[in-house]
């Protein structure tokens, strides 16, 4: 992957992403008066092994303007809340299974205004997905030690 891709509000809903095919970023401003929703972004391990996906960087700023309710995050097993008013961002791992599809859940009341009120205010989600292979390399050679030991014991025990 040489540059990420950038998402935005009207990728939410639709065809599943590749997760190995690029890294994604999603930074989005939301205006004092815009209505909540949710933004729905799936993710596919279009591989044959196990991808290990970095959900890194994500932020909710609320420091101009607020999410009525805050936000409410999910992706695959990891839940974050973020309450009205609060900024805050995280980083989490996890694994993503040879040919299964992760979904991203973001979930956010409508934007209001913030004293001191000015011109333009806003509220803001960013984000960043990368996945990458999980390395197997040893795998091949400790199964065909572990059929050598078997043959070596079989003959130890029939010469016996």
């Amino acid at each position: 992957a040489s540059a990420a891709t950038v998402l935005d509000t009207t990728d939410s809903g639709g065809p599943a992403l590749d997760l190995l095919a690029d890294s994604y970023s999603f930074d989005e401003n939301f205006h004092v008066g815009d209505m909540g929703g949710t933004l729905t972004f799936s993710f596919e391990n279009t591989s044959a092994s196990t991808a290990a996906v970095t959900f890194f960087g994500w932020s909710v700023e609320q420091n101009l303007a607020a999410f009525t309710d805050g936000v409410e995050l999910t992706f695959g097993t990891y839940t974050a809340s973020v309450a009205e008013g609060v900024s805050t961002g995280s980083n989490t791992n996890f694994l993503v299974g040879a040919g299964q599809t992760v979904t991203l859940m973001i979930e956010y009341g409508a934007v209001f205004d913030l004293p001191p009120e000015f011109v333009d205010d806003f509220a803001n989600i960013d984000f960043t997905v990368q996945a990458a292979i999980v390395p197997v390399p040893a795998a091949g050679l400790l199964l065909l030690t572990a059929l050598g030991g078997i043959a070596v014991m079989r003959r130890r025990k029939a010469a016996a």
